[in-house]
C-alpha cells in the first residue's frame, strides 16, 4: 500500500487505486483480513476522488 498512498498523495488517484487493488488481491490471498480492510477503504477513497 506504499506505493498507493505515495500516488495517492501526489493526486495520482487511478495509479494510486491499481495500486490498492493489488495490495488487495494479496492481503485476500493470505487471509490478512485487517490488511483488506484497509485496502478496500482506500479505493474507494480513490474512487470519491475521481468522482
Amino acid at each position: 500500500m506504499g506505493l498507493g498512498n505515495a500516488y495517492y498523495f501526489l493526486g495520482q488517484y487511478e495509479q494510486a487505486r491499481e495500486y490498492y487493488q493489488q495490495s488487495l488481491a494479496i492481503f485476500k490471498e493470505i487471509g490478512d483480513k485487517p490488511g483488506e480492510a484497509k485496502a478496500l477503504f482506500n479505493v474507494d477513497l480513490c474512487f470519491k476522488k475521481v468522482q
